[in-house]
């Protein structure tokens, strides 16, 4: 073998204890936490940051395992995101009001263009849809049909007393039981 292919790619640098390449992070990740935070805020996909910041996106999404702050930037984003979705959500459930800017363009006697602009506040009534989404989600006795739910309540309390009796039960005392009497 030459020097050159004598063991150069397994051969540990002097002093450092360490092979391969060394991180990017401390030269072109951390230095820029700030435009990083921007880029996430403007909603750019990570592939598009790893390609600002000049690494790779395996290198990036490394980092954010590594380095908690960096993960906090990605993840105070998204836990932004959701507050929003949650506003906008109870906003269609109350009903909203809203302004408008309608801009018009008249052309005058001379031929000259002119453009008015026009506000109007506009009123979107409650949306049944969010409406029925927020109350799934927020009031465990709420159902889109009562009487299947109670059916299947009905269905799981009988399957739960076959199971722990293991014997036959008559038509009455299941009715009985059923009922709460």
């Amino acid at each position: 073998m030459d020097n050159k292919t004598k063991g150069n790619a397994t051969s540990k640098p002097k002093g450092t204890g360490k092979v391969g390449r060394r991180s990017k992070y401390e030269t072109h990740v951390k230095p820029r936490l700030k435009e990083i935070e921007e880029w996430i805020k403007q909603d750019c996909i990570e592939e598009q940051i790893a390609k600002n910041l000049g690494i790779a996106q395996s290198s990036l999404s490394l980092y954010k395992v590594q380095y908690s702050e960096l993960m906090e930037l990605f993840l105070k984003r998204r836990i932004d995101k959701v507050a929003i979705a949650k506003d906008k959500l109870f906003e269609r459930v109350c009903g909203m009001e809203y302004e408008e800017k309608t801009i018009y363009e008249t052309i005058n006697e001379n031929g000259e263009k002119k453009q008015h602009s026009e506000m109007k506040r506009k009123y979107i009534p409650p949306d049944v849809a969010a409406i029925n989404l927020f109350l799934k989600n927020n009031d465990k006795n709420w159902s889109n049909d009562p009487a299947l739910t109670k059916l299947k309540q009905q269905s799981f309390e009988l399957e739960k007393m076959m199971a722990s009796e293991k014997h036959w039960i008559d038509l009455e005392e299941i009715d009985k039981r059923l009922e709460g009497k």
